[in-house]
């Protein structure tokens, strides 16, 4: 594949502009099939500009004008290129009728499936497979009692990476209808986003890393494997079916991290520090090893809406118990709560984990009907600010980026690569006693 500036007379064969190719049918416009790229490791979009498609397939050595997307907007005009096509950079023309005519709409564990039709569907899978390539099978299924069962495939081809994942896996796919499934051929623990025990290396970790995928899917509901999927950087949530829940380890994009020096206390939350209401009302910082206060408060918060399911609780359990606690010095589960009053009325909180001199946050809450907690939230962030740099811990991680309260506190978004570096540096060793 090369790309190179759109005023050059002809296409350069280096990789001037490191580019991926997907070619999906995304949708259409004025009969132009839209043709999914994405530049490098940023998650950049470009745009197909050219309508030379032969029935849904550009030909090999086609040149595609692109103009460029910058996703941080830092570009006042985003720059223009030609990409050359070649048969590497392109799916395999008898998968692309299938797609077509069967497009996937909904997700299992195994793979994805399209709208049945008398209790018959396309699935389609995409397994791993050596090397910089990935194998995308697809076969037929049936419905039938309270499931279903796949049934013999009807192709597998081995393609690019790069070609497909993005297309699959980086977007929400409605659950499949619950029930007892036949996998039939294709194994749900060689999917692509499968992630293993074996995946838990560091070595592993980085080569995830390099690619498309953000989510990967597992079963094994250990707090060892737990633990080891923390260690590396990965955020795990669910799929958020109570039922047949999954743990899902996100290796997010980005990451909102929080430097002490670059705290931000707006002028509300330190009226509050610095005012008679903080001894008047009794508000005061609890971090506790036994989170299950906080559980409770989060599944009364968010009750339906949450990915902390059940069974994640039950697992969250496990991990703070004084059995698991000796197990792994370097890990240390805490519940997070502002109170007010006497005996402490929970107005605000979080549930989240040390790993070395790092801490993670996975999910708070605060009381928001009572105006007369306005800002507890914030104020709770703060305490436990100051809390966590004064135990020693190197920096909080925020997880998601994308949500301007982080970054008004303070966090900076660091790209995937650059935060796994200081990651991997600030988790090891033993963890710190947040107690108070």
């Amino acid at each position: 594949m090369a790309t190179k500036n759109s005023d050059s007379p002809t296409p350069l064969r280096e990789e001037a502009l490191p580019v991926r190719a997907a070619l999906l049918e995304a949708g259409e416009a004025a009969g132009l099939t839209l043709l999914q790229i994405f530049h490098g490791g940023s998650g950049g979009w470009v745009i197909l500009r050219n309508p030379e498609v032969l029935q849904g397939r550009l030909l090999k050595g086609s040149l595609v004008n692109l103009l460029l997307h910058d996703p941080q907007g830092g570009l006042d005009h985003p720059p223009e290129a030609t990409l050359l096509l070649e048969e590497e950079d392109l799916l395999p023309e008898p998968f692309l009728p299938f797609l077509r005519e069967d497009p996937p709409v909904s997700r299992t564990p195994f793979g994805f499936l399209s709208e049945p039709r008398d209790d018959q569907g396309r699935y389609y899978a995409v397994l791993k497979s050596p090397g910089n390539s990935v194998r995308i099978t697809t076969g037929e299924y049936r419905l039938g009692g309270d499931g279903g069962k796949c049934l013999a495939l009807v192709g597998s081809w081995k393609i690019k990476a790069g070609l497909v994942e993005n297309f699959f896996f980086n977007q929400f796919w409605p659950a499949a209808p619950e029930g007892a499934w036949d996998s039939g051929p294709v194994d749900p623990r060689e999917s692509l986003d499968y992630l293993s025990r074996e995946d838990l290396s560091r070595e592993s970790r980085d080569t995830l890393a390099g690619g498309l995928l953000e989510y990967f899917r597992t079963d094994d509901w250990s707090p060892g494997f737990y633990r080891a999927q923390a260690r590396l950087g990965f955020i795990a949530i669910t799929d958020s079916s109570p039922d047949s829940a999954q743990l899902l380890p996100q290796l997010q994009t980005a990451y909102a991290v929080l430097d002490w020096e670059n705290l931000v206390m707006d002028r509300k939350v330190r009226k509050i520090l610095e005012g008679p209401r903080m001894e008047k009302q009794m508000i005061r910082l609890r971090i506790d090893p036994k989170p299950f206060t906080v559980l409770n408060l989060l599944a009364s918060q968010w009750k339906e809406s949450t990915w902390l399911v059940p069974r994640y609780a039950d697992l969250i359990r496990k991990l703070a118990s004084p059995e698991e606690r000796v197990v792994d010095k370097g890990f240390r589960i805490w519940g997070v709560t502002l109170t007010v009053g006497e005996p402490g009325i929970p107005v605000a909180g979080e549930l989240g984990y040390t790993i070395g001199s790092t801490y993670t946050s996975l999910s708070g809450f605060f009381i928001r009907e009572k105006k007369e907690y306005s800002n507890f939230g914030k104020l709770q962030m703060v305490l436990l600010a100051g809390a966590l740099e004064k135990a020693g811990i190197a920096f909080w991680n925020l997880g998601h980026p994308y949500m301007e309260y982080k970054t008004a506190l303070g966090a900076e978004i660091l790209p995937r690569k650059q935060f796994l570096e200081r990651w991997d540096e600030a988790a090891a060793g033993d963890t710190v006693d947040l107690s108070c």
